[in-house]
């Protein structure tokens, strides 16, 4: 199920990469070349880029690729107390995510008929509820990373 998850995930990844590519290469010739100003690109990859953001975060976490200050913990010998700062980080990170969630879906409601004025069919409630999206999932995400530490007596893979 999660393998499912984290394929149809890296396949909207990839079609947002796509679009983000296309937005920013057609800026360049339509503004520089054609005169044409195409202020919906900048909408579009902004929106685009928002959303690579915030659904490639829970694949990062579940992969254990996630930018973190790993020479603290390397340094801890002990795997009790290992566990108990992994345990501590763990709560934290999950307090945050919770936060963030609570914050999406408050933004998501206040401006869900917001529209763009460069792109009309776009509103920033869509953008919030790929943000809301995307914070659930890296909830998830580390819920099962925890999980999984727990299970593996501190290791993740």
């Amino acid at each position: 199920m999660i393998k499912k998850v984290i394929t149809i995930l890296e396949y909207i990844l990839a079609v947002l990469v796509f679009i983000l590519a296309f937005a920013v290469l057609f800026q360049i010739p339509a503004r520089m070349l054609f005169h044409i100003p195409a202020t919906w690109t900048t909408e579009v990859g902004r929106s685009a880029f928002t959303a690579i953001v915030f659904i490639g975060l829970p694949l990062l976490l579940l992969d254990g690729t996630l930018m973190r200050i790993e020479f603290i913990r390397e340094s801890i010998k002990n795997r009790t107390v290992a566990m108990i700062v992994d345990t501590i980080c763990d709560i934290l990170t999950f307090f945050f995510e919770i936060t963030l969630i609570y914050g999406c879906i408050n933004r998501t409601m206040t401006e869900w008929s917001v529209s763009i004025p460069s792109v009309e069919f776009l509103t920033y409630g869509y953008v919030y509820l790929i943000m809301s999206i995307g914070s659930v999932l890296m909830l998830l995400a580390s819920i099962i990373v925890t999980v999984t530490r727990f299970r593996n007596n501190g290791e993740v893979k």
